[in-house]
């Protein structure tokens, strides 16, 4: 898990010292503009099943959180989980993000605002001692930022009753099911699914992603992505085609997610539990997103 970077480590060593025990028990800086929760998919867990849990931001208006992507000043939401013995967890499915420039193109970041929805699949394991109870634990830390910045860090806990395993038989969903409908709807799906419509070339130091029908592109660099030679004009274009130049002798893949605007926009997903779902940043945008990557060298197109 990423950690909270030295000079915020220093000053969360220097709270601890001054306040002992009480400093756990307060609330962080950052939870001053965000509200966090942890939530499952299911109301029950059966032997050998997958599931999903989330952790939920609520932001507060002005103020955002960070993709774990391109940013120039802000650090990634971390989540570590703490599993019983024979769960497996995959990686977090970050939401699609939206541009977020400071200054006069000094610096961006990718950022969250409203509603942020972090989702981890989990696995159980085949054997699990059927009406007994599983503990899944969340250690989390963040960054919120408006003007200024505040580190944030927060642990919580699920714990589920264990269903029995029948031929069949999927889990019950729980209340907050709805929400992982809305997330799912917010969240980058695989390139495959875009091979009918979206072509990716890439010839020297220029990518060259193809969108039919688009009315608008932006693409936003992941990690691990090749560096762009414009990070701020570059990844934008009117139309259905988007050039991408990328710092010379890069032999890196470009990797990123690529959100594309279409007419008219997808309605809006059933909602959330407890609460009608933030207006989105960007409304006049179909929520279509995918995950992109270029070839490493001069491979053509990526089919």
């Amino acid at each position: 898990m990423q950690s909270i970077p030295k000079a915020f480590g220093l000053v969360f060593a220097a709270v601890f010292a001054l306040t002992g025990s009480d400093a756990a028990a307060a609330p962080s800086p950052g939870e001053n503009h965000t509200k966090v929760s942890f939530v499952a998919e299911v109301s029950e867990v059966l032997p050998g099943a997958e599931f999903r849990v989330a952790v939920v931001f609520d932001i507060e208006d002005g103020w955002h959180t960070y993709w774990n992507g391109l940013n120039d000043t802000g650090m990634p939401t971390t989540i570590g989980l703490t599993l019983p013995r024979g769960f497996e967890r995959d990686d977090i499915r970050w939401p699609v993000p939206e541009r977020y420039i400071m200054g006069r193109n000094d610096m961006i970041d990718h950022v969250y605002k409203g509603r942020a929805v972090h989702v981890i699949p989990v696995k159980a394991p085949e054997e699990i001692g059927e009406g007994g109870t599983v503990t899944i634990s969340a250690d989390i830390e963040w960054l919120v930022c408006k003007e200024a910045c505040l580190p944030g860090w927060k642990s919580l806990t699920l714990t589920l009753p264990v269903g029995s395993a029948k031929p069949g038989v999927s889990a019950k969903p729980s209340d907050a099911a709805p929400l992982f409908r809305w997330a799912d709807a917010r969240t980058p799906r695989p390139f495959k699914e875009a091979r009918e419509s979206v072509r990716v070339e890439r010839s020297g130091e220029v990518v060259t992603i193809r969108a039919a029908g688009a009315e608008r592109l932006e693409f936003y660099p992941g990690p691990g992505s090749a560096e762009l030679y414009d990070r701020f004009n570059d990844p934008v274009a009117v139309g259905d085609t988007l050039r991408l130049r990328l710092r010379p002798g890069s032999d890196l893949p470009l990797k990123g997610v690529l959100r594309i605007k279409s007419a008219p926009p997808a309605p809006d997903p059933e909602g959330e539990p407890g609460r009608s779902p933030p207006t989105d940043p960007r409304p006049s945008f179909a929520v279509t997103a995918f995950h992109i990557e270029s070839p490493a060298a001069d491979e053509g197109a990526s089919d």
